[in-house]
């Protein structure tokens, strides 16, 4: 559509030419401007190919980056790495390939596990000698014999003569612990969404460069022709936007169109192998399960079986998780394009094994102390009673009835006793403090066992003697 002549004269004079110009110089300036008009379009359609070529070529350097470091990630070092304190550069990946993006791994151990994600595994008696040492397990391993009635003892000795085949013990185990307890932040479709975010914002970012054509500042070139001559598009009215947006260019560019596809693939595949990652955190879980059921108090009941083999194959079990959990646990791990960051589920984990034995060696000794005190006060009290001296038949009878209590129930404290002192040797194996004064107290507890046999002794090799003695004095 040619355009209108303006009605003004000095259209000419806008552009800095005298209005009296003669045909010729008219029509060679327009000529001019119509070249001048078309050039301004042939610079917005080189600034439009060249805002194009930078949006797509960011986008596809952007996706290549990402793919080339999900793809370059060697997930057999990963897994295999030792993320000890030492070591927690480990998987950083070299200059160049560093993760771009960063992960958190929350621990929420509150969690209640589904009873259907509880499985039951068939587990061995526990061998002191020939079983590795976290093939003990704190739930299943630490029994409780029975309770027996004061008229069970004939019958129990009846079924000790029979050979019985023990009951299967099973340990508890939850194979997908990590599903449950541990969560990621933030998670695949947080970091798509936020590609596609910087993906339109950088389009919306290059819109800056103003376009030439149908300018206002270039309308008095465009006024200064005339209905015949040539003129680029229709009319020459600025637009409400004068902004040049590439988008007609670049919106059937795949790069444009299947971005998010491109981005949510690659995304997925590295959250993929983050998953597979947390399974290496599966083992200590599931541990760190089982020992959050763990009761201490289980190891000073006095019905526990083998309960010296039990409270060091206990403390056993704890140092060996302590060095485990150190060597096993990530504070960080590269895994290609993402970062973990395990910190705060290691802090609260690994120190959790040191703290049962410190709970151990604080309980222990006091429950300890506490049965020393009672077995002391009543062998205390059977020397009082046996060393009185027997003058007279009366004081007879009172000592034969304080030798018969005390023999029937002298070898039981002696057994108590001795017990104690076989967990305090076990503290002692694995370097567990016991207060001095407990210490000393034990030893009067000894030293007052072997006072109370040599009584027991003397007042057993004495009974005859005054027996026969007082039988004479009641004969005569």
């Amino acid at each position: 559509m040619a355009m209108k002549k303006q009605a003004s004269n000095n259209v000419f004079e806008k552009l800095g030419f005298p209005d009296n110009m003669t045909y010729g110089h008219r029509s060679s300036l327009r000529k001019e401007c119509s070249r001048f008009l078309r050039f301004a379009y042939l610079v917005d359609f080189l600034s439009l190919e060249a805002l194009a070529n930078i949006y797509t070529g960011s986008v596809k350097a952007m996706i290549e980056r990402i793919r080339d470091l999900d793809e370059g990630v060697n997930m057999d070092e990963v897994m295999n790495a030792d993320y000890d304190d030492s070591n927690q550069a480990a998987g950083a990946g070299v200059r160049g390939q560093e993760p771009l993006f960063f992960v958190s791994i929350k621990l929420n151990d509150e969690h209640e596990i589904p009873a259907s994600e509880i499985k039951q595994e068939e587990i061995e008696l526990y061998d002191q000698k020939k079983s590795a040492v976290d093939e003990f397990d704190l739930l299943a391993h630490l029994e409780l014999e029975p309770e027996k009635a004061e008229d069970e003892g004939s019958d129990m000795e009846d079924e000790e003569a029979e050979e019985v085949a023990p009951d299967p013990i099973y340990k508890k185990t939850v194979p997908n612990i990590e599903k449950f307890w541990l969560r990621m932040e933030p998670d695949q479709e947080d970091y798509i969404e936020v590609l596609m975010k910087t993906f339109s914002s950088g389009l919306e970012n290059i819109k800056s460069f103003e376009r030439w054509g149908k300018h206002n500042d270039l309308a008095p070139y465009a006024e200064a022709l005339e209905e015949w001559d040539d003129i680029v598009g229709d009319t020459w009215d600025e637009p409400d936007n004068v902004k040049l947006d590439p988008k007609t260019w670049i919106q059937e560019d795949p790069l444009y169109t299947d971005q998010k596809d491109m981005v949510a693939g690659i995304i997925n595949s590295s959250f993929s192998k983050m998953n597979t990652f947390l399974g290496r955190f599966q083992p200590i879980l599931e541990i760190f399960w089982r020992n959050k059921q763990f009761d201490q108090q289980i190891l000073m009941d006095e019905r526990l079986s083998n309960p010296i083999e039990s409270i060091g194959n206990t403390i056993r079990l704890f140092s060996h998780y302590q060095k485990m959990f150190s060597s096993q646990i990530p504070s960080t791990a590269g895994i290609g394009l993402i970062q973990l960051d395990s910190k705060s589920a290691r802090t609260k984990i690994q120190p959790t094994p040191e703290n049962y034995i410190k709970e151990i060696n604080k309980f222990v000794p006091v429950v300890i102390a506490q049965r020393n005190a009672t077995y002391q006060k009543w062998l205390k009290e059977r020397v009082r009673e046996l060393s009185v001296n027997v003058t007279n038949v009366s004081e007879f009878v009172q000592q034969t009835n304080f030798y018969n209590k005390t023999s029937d129930e002298f070898q039981n404290y002696r057994d108590r006793v001795d017990m104690l002192g076989q967990t305090y040797n076990v503290l002692s194996d694995y370097q567990l403090k016991v207060k001095k004064e407990d210490q000393e107290s034990f030893k009067d507890t000894m030293g007052i066992i072997s006072n109370l046999a040599n009584i027991i002794q003397n007042v057993e090799s004495a009974q005859e003697g005054n027996k026969e003695s007082f039988k004479k004095q009641l004969n005569q």
